[in-house]
């Protein structure tokens, strides 16, 4: 579907949504396990949204171009490309704080910047319940379950709670897109 929708709307030239199906097939080939691949079409879509002056689908493709970096076990890059996204995120800056901060904690977790990792949940925590992003608070829980002297096992109880009420199973929390577009 998501290939006809690029061929189509490619034929109309509309780079708009053409960028956004590309964005849409980076993310599947992130979740079924070719970090490699995914990677390379999500850079090559940030960088061409980047210069055609959609930073709004720049700064989307780049939260999961920085989860296709955690998950391919390069969360250094994965920093980068949170910073980079913040940095063009202008306005849109908001939308996209929680997902952006609880990325950059996942990285810091696999770095073992535990503290500094911390304060990026607690931080992406307050803003996911203002927001009421349920999905997003759920995965901040987890992180900070995994933070030792931070966690707390009610946090894990709490994220299950959420997820179920989400009608999302635990075993694939890991394996969820982000909540984005």
């Amino acid at each position: 579907v998501l290939l006809e929708a690029r061929r189509v709307l490619r034929s109309r030239k509309d780079v708009l949504f053409v960028a956004f199906a590309e964005a849409q097939l980076g993310r599947l080939m992130m979740e079924r396990g070719d970090h490699q691949a995914a990677i390379e079409a999500l850079t090559r879509i940030v960088d061409e949204a980047i210069e055609s002056g959609q930073s709004f689908i720049a700064v989307d493709t780049s939260v999961h171009l920085a989860d296709a970096h955690i998950r391919n076990d390069d969360p250094e890059t994965a920093i980068q490309v949170i910073a980079a996204a913040q940095e063009l995120a202008g306005e849109d800056a908001a939308l996209y704080e929680v997902p952006l901060e609880r990325l950059r904690a996942a990285a810091l977790v696999t770095l073992g910047r535990l503290d500094e990792a911390a304060d990026c949940v607690d931080h992406a925590l307050r803003s996911a319940l203002k927001q009421g992003l349920v999905l997003e608070e759920a995965l901040l829980l987890l992180i900070r379950s995994e933070i030792p002297e931070v966690g707390l096992e009610s946090d894990s109880e709490e994220a299950r709670r959420l997820l179920r009420d989400l009608g999302a199973a635990l075993p694939y929390v890991y394996r969820f897109p982000s909540p984005m577009l």
